[in-house]
This record gives structure tokens, C-alpha cells and sequence, in this order.
């Protein structure tokens, strides 16, 4: 669970994001920041609760040890396919 600052300033905003295996390739855009996506089949950086993809960026600042552990996996070869 990731806590950023709210904009509003009474509560935290909360970000959960998880790896999960994509079965399919496809254009999808960043849950968070609306960055465009080349998703690859494999695992990848998901909104926890849905099959909403988040961007390498959002991944970094949100969760940085689970974009190390997709790091980890050679999935950052092809800067064109990132698979989150």
C-alpha cells in the first residue's frame, strides 16, 4: 500500500498496485498519469483491485520495489514494449 499527500489535505490518497500475468499484448494507456502503453504479454504492473496497467514512471514513484522485481526479469530490453 502506497500513501501519497491528498490534494485535499484531510486524507492520504492510496495507491495499490500489483504484478500480475497479462495473457495478451494490446495499446493501453497508464491508470495513473494516462501515459500510452505497448502492453506485452507477461507480467506486469496492474492496479491492484482491476486490470488497469500503470506506466514504468507511475511504477517507480508508487511501488519501486515491484518495478525492481519486473526489472529483474530482463522485461526492461525493449524501451518500445514496456510491459508496465
Amino acid at each position: 500500500m502506497i500513501q501519497e499527500p491528498s490534494t485535499r489535505g484531510d486524507m492520504p490518497n492510496i495507491v495499490n498496485l500489483a504484478i500480475k500475468m497479462n495473457n495478451t499484448a494490446t495499446a493501453e494507456a497508464c491508470a495513473l498519469c494516462g501515459a500510452p502503453l505497448a502492453m506485452l504479454a507477461g507480467p506486469a504492473l496492474f492496479l491492484a483491485d482491476s486490470w488497469a496497467p500503470v506506466c514504468r514512471d507511475c511504477g517507480a514513484r508508487y511501488a519501486p520495489e515491484l518495478a525492481r522485481m519486473l526489472g529483474l526479469g530482463g522485461l526492461y530490453d525493449c524501451p518500445d514494449a514496456i510491459p508496465f
